[in-house]
């Protein structure tokens, strides 16, 4: 039975779960936060939830802000916690490397969400997420919603297989479109094989749902 295009894409997402990032990339009200929100909520594993806002321009306030979200999931250990005090580049230099080990350290995993990460603009905040991708450990990733490509190592992680994106047109597709694109980027990221998912999701063109918006 042909499902909704929101329960295709929820069912890639749940699938991906191998890769590195997931970037759902789109203007305001294409439903970024909603996708992310629902799978949440299906996926077994612990979401850290942090919604950038301005103030998140300082490296040292957005790595607080990343591991008060992580705290949450997993307490991290006090001394790093007393570390994130230190302000702008200093934390970059002496926290970053203390919360990434904590990150690919950690018990069980996660997945990082940074959602309206467009409103970061700073160089070297960019640089923070940018080099937290590397610490992520086999099982966690990092989410982002934004609404456009922000200036990370994307190119590489897509080149490596370790990325899944979702446009505009993923988020407006019908149901027999989402569900091509399931089967089509399960079988890129060798997810398919012997998997219901994927038969659940053949092509057709009886339905002309719209995705969540």
């Amino acid at each position: 039975m042909l499902r909704s295009p929101g329960a295709a894409l929820l069912d890639l997402l749940e699938a991906s779960s191998s890769t590195t990032v997931v970037a759902v990339l789109a203007p305001p009200g294409y439903g970024k936060t909603t996708l992310l929100a629902a799978w949440a909520e299906r996926d077994p594993r612990s979401f850290a939830w942090l919604t950038i806002d301005h103030h998140d321009n300082d490296p040292a306030v957005l790595l607080r802000s990343i591991a008060a979200t992580l705290d949450q999931i997993e307490p991290l250990d006090p001394a790093l916690l007393e570390t994130l005090r230190l302000p702008g580049r200093a934390a970059i230099d002496a926290v970053l490397p203390q919360l990434g080990s904590a990150v690919s350290g950690a018990a069980l995993p996660v997945v990082l969400v940074l959602d309206d990460l467009h409103l970061l603009q700073s160089w070297d905040c960019l640089e923070v997420v940018a080099k937290l991708i590397d610490y992520l450990p086999p099982g966690s990733q990092l989410a982002i919603a934004s609404r456009g490509e922000p200036p990370l190592p994307l190119a590489r992680l897509r080149a490596e297989g370790r990325l899944v994106e979702l446009g505009p047109e993923d988020l407006a597709m019908d149901s027999a479109e989402a569900g091509s694109l399931l089967a089509r980027a399960t079988a890129r990221l060798g997810l398919c094989s012997n998997d219901p998912i994927c038969a659940d999701h053949e092509p057709s063109s009886t339905a002309d749902d719209r995705a969540l918006h």
